[in-house]
């Protein structure tokens, strides 16, 4: 919805107009924050003057993507590309008012109005799309998002009534899963694999689709999944959205994650492929802000899905330690170890005694009275 970042040649106002907006309210919170920290600094060479506007944005082009696909090929890192629809495009909407089923582009009763999976004309823009993508992408994997789509539009356009009654589509659900799965279809006829958010499987999925599960507040979701025969992959908000603040209880919390969900047998289980943290960037405006959120939470994640169980926790505490130097060494800006023994949240109203220990042997503490 914030703004369209890739470079797509058969559709060059995608970029133009979609990668640019007015600064919204996460971009306001940050500019008041750089006041005191400099992680909020909103780069001056992402903000331009149009039409007597002053808007914020930036895209990558396509030989900038090519060039990043080499150098992460070279460090063994395969990128797998998300173009998030139906919902999610309002920046493409705002280019292409046609991909609505109305021609409006605003928001709906939960989110931003979504892309019309009822015109042929939609098809035609997502496949163009993704042909592209394709070409600057080598992974087997496409992501499609699917995630967070206001229906209620579909149900007022008379072709999406046409198409249900046509196509044998029960509601709302049904028809977002149309989208999904006809645009499976087209990406395994070019030899590509779907991943696709949880909501995907509500109106019914492919085994053949890969499902990332986030909805924390829906646990049966990656139940599901499993047990449709979809592989998952495991990153619910709590703990595994790491744009959430830190605090002296998350490193425990993604140490301690079961990527595993109770009400699966041991060979459903096999269906949980792995786990990733998520990063979403609307109150993270510069790369030092990024690496405090996500190190060193990143480093329990690692220890959680590479080690197995999680048998032991301060074995892991103590090897942490040790790989703050390393941080250091990378330059990496990542979050100080919260101090043992701090009270944050009491009011003292007699005397009290805190036991205060060095998280790190050489940090120095200083305190006031």
């Amino acid at each position: 919805d914030q703004g369209w970042r890739v470079e797509i040649k058969k559709y060059p106002l995608l970029t133009q107009q979609g990668a640019w907006r007015t600064f919204n309210n996460q971009d306001s919170a940050c500019m008041k924050k750089a006041k005191d920290n400099p992680d909020f600094e909103i780069d001056k060479s992402h903000i331009i003057q149009k039409d007597g506007k002053t808007l914020y944005g930036g895209f990558y082009t396509q030989a900038q993507l090519k060039e990043l696909v080499a150098y992460a090929a070279s460090k063994h890192i395969e990128i797998i590309p998300e173009i998030d629809m139906p919902g999610h495009m309002m920046a493409a909407i705002n280019s292409y008012p046609f991909l609505t089923c109305n021609g409006e582009n605003k928001f709906g009763e939960l989110f931003s109005k979504p892309i019309c999976p009822c015109n042929p004309a939609t098809y035609e823009f997502a496949q163009n799309i993704f042909d592209e993508i394709m070409q600057i992408f080598p992974s087997q994997y496409i992501h499609i998002g699917g995630d967070e789509v206001d229906r209620t539009e579909w149900a007022k356009s008379a072709e999406c009534k046409a198409m249900m009654e046509r196509e044998g589509i029960k509601d709302l659900a049904g028809l977002h899963s149309y989208f999904i799965n006809r645009m499976e279809k087209y990406f395994n006829s070019k030899g590509k694999r779907l991943i696709g958010w949880d909501e995907v499987i509500e109106g019914g999925i492919s085994t053949t689709a890969t499902i990332m599960y986030w909805r924390t507040w829906v646990p049966d979701a990656p139940v599901k999944a499993a047990k449709n025969g979809n592989s998952v992959i495991m990153t619910p908000g709590e703990p595994l959205y790491f744009d959430y603040p830190a605090d002296q209880y998350s490193i425990y919390k993604v140490y301690h994650f079961n990527p595993i969900p109770a009400k699966l047998n041991k060979e459903e289980a096999k269906a949980i492929i792995g786990a990733q943290a998520n990063i979403w960037s609307e109150a993270i405006p510069t790369e030092s802000r990024a690496d405090y959120m996500f190190m060193p939470r990143m480093t329990a994640l690692a220890e959680r899905l590479w080690n197995g169980k999680a048998e032991n926790y301060d074995s892991y505490l103590k090897r942490l330690t040790a790989q703050y130097k390393r941080l250091d060494a990378l330059k990496v800006h990542y979050r100080l170890p919260d101090i043992p023994g701090i009270v944050t949240e009491n009011i003292f109203t007699d005397k009290a005694v805190l036991t205060i220990k060095k998280p790190m042997a050489d940090m120095t503490i200083r305190y006031t009275t």
